[in-house]
């Protein structure tokens, strides 16, 4: 079923486009939209009679739908969908979510997520995916972290990235004497530049979310979750405002201000606020890391949300060369940490969620 063109503005070019949809009745599911009769109206004014329709479950292509794009106004929208186009509710999210964050560069860690990453719904990095005190400077980071991408796409990985601190501009070098860059890659640093952020140029439509975005991810047995991306600012502002529907995960690089996650630190209070007023189902920080001798909580209650920090290994010592994760299961309710120690062995911390 094909619906008729639409026009559509993305990065100021109008363009007619066509959306391609694909009956539930083979091997796709989603969401709920009705077939319109050809003597009924394309749509109702108040008072007006129920025209009778005929219901068919049509989804998007691709393993995503655009929260953000409008529904075509000749649909008649069913109660799933509110007038203005966006979701007012998602189906339960029984994904299987990989959740980490504070790579700083470690590449046994990418290699590791390569390796890992593609048998879960959906990867979460919660910042510092770069180091700024790398010897090689910054530009070997970039093009090291493109190519890594490039591979997790090939493989079918879904992705959601949000920025830390080490991943802002700083006084580190972009390179340093004595190494050497390709030359094929140079064209790379031109896509990076173009963006208001980096980490905007590793986005793929699909695939892999970043700062500024918010998009509803589905999982191979075609259930939804929406994941949002919040960029991490310097002066510790928290600047988002949009609400959605649960299931709903937040990535932030600061945990929440005054709870167990952000110990020995403060951590945000702008985060903090808005998960009292607006609460996420599900939160994902990182900025602190697993300290020695510490209670080093991965996670907490905070009002209605679900918090995690995988408390990474700190940068300074040796580091094993599988990261610390949660492994979040929405179907059972269960989130586990997977600390790994320096001998090689990983230790397991479940935690039942209730609501």
């Amino acid at each position: 079923v094909e619906q008729p063109p639409r026009r559509t503005r993305r990065a100021g070019v109008v363009a007619r486009t066509r959306r391609p949809f694909l009956p539930v009745g083979g091997e796709d599911g989603g969401a709920v939209a009705p077939r319109r009769r050809r003597d009924s109206p394309p749509y109702r004014t108040p008072g007006q009679a129920h025209a009778p329709t005929r219901w068919l479950l049509l989804r998007p292509k691709g393993p995503y739908l655009d929260a953000i794009a409008p529904i075509p106004r000749h649909v008649l929208l069913p109660p799933l969908l509110r007038a203005s186009g966006r979701l007012s509710s998602l189906q339960t999210g029984h994904v299987k979510l990989l959740l980490t964050a504070d790579l700083h560069f470690h590449r046994p860690w990418y290699e590791w997520l390569l390796d890992q990453g593609p048998r879960y719904d959906v990867v979460a990095i919660a910042g510092d995916l770069m180091e700024q005190h790398y010897p090689g400077g910054m530009v070997p980071q970039l093009y090291y972290l493109y190519d890594w991408i490039q591979a997790m796409v090939k493989r079918k990985a879904v992705l959601a990235i949000c920025s830390g601190n080490h991943d802002l501009p700083s006084a580190a070098p972009l390179v340093v004497p004595r190494v050497g860059l390709p030359k094929e890659k140079m064209q790379l640093l031109e896509g990076y530049v173009k963006e208001e952020h980096w980490l905007q140029a590793l986005r793929r439509d699909g695939q892999v979310t970043v700062d500024q975005d918010h998009r509803i991810l589905r999982s191979a047995n075609g259930e939804a979750m929406m994941v949002s991306c919040v960029a991490y600012r310097a002066d510790g502002r928290f600047l988002v405002r949009e609400q959605f529907p649960p299931p709903w995960l937040l990535l932030h690089h600061e945990p929440p201000a005054a709870s167990k996650l952000a110990a020995p630190k403060t951590g945000n209070a702008g985060l903090s606020a808005f998960i009292r007023a607006t609460p996420p189902r599900y939160i994902l920080s990182g900025h602190v890391h697993f300290t020695e001798g510490a209670e080093n909580a991965f996670y907490e209650r905070v009002g209605r949300a679900h918090c995690f920090n995988c408390r990474q290994h700190p940068t300074t010592g040796p580091r094993p060369d599988v990261p610390n994760v949660v492994i979040l299961d929405t179907v059972v309710a269960r989130a586990t940490w997977h600390r790994s120690t320096e001998k090689g062995d990983v230790i397991e911390m479940p935690v039942d969620l209730e609501d």
